[in-house]
């Protein structure tokens, strides 16, 4: 018998575009853990291979920006698809968590 788990990947293997949403959905994921282990940043949202990666100070966000190539690289690398292609990076607030 097999898994659910085993059947929504199959399933996912044979729908390119699926699997490339949940890649770039991995990669926001991964953000916190390969990119910003300080927590100076985070991913507000995924859409069509973008990543919108939020932060409060400028001058990170302007580093951020100057690296997002390689960034981009890494996430790509990790996850194992150029599934993310690019990264607006932002100036915002992050929402208090309740």
């Amino acid at each position: 018998m097999e898994t659910l788990r085993n059947v929504i990947e199959e399933l996912v293997g044979r729908n390119p575009a699926v699997k490339k949403k949940i890649a770039v959905y991995e990669a926001g994921k991964l953000w916190p853990k390969i990119i910003d282990t300080q927590g100076k940043s985070w991913v507000g949202d995924v859409s069509g291979g973008v990543l919108s990666v939020f932060t409060e100070n400028p001058s990170y966000c302007q580093e951020l920006a100057f690296g997002k190539n390689k960034i981009i690289k890494a996430l790509n690398d990790r996850i194992g698809d150029k599934a993310v292609k690019d990264i607006k990076v932002r100036i915002g607030t992050k929402r208090k968590e309740s």
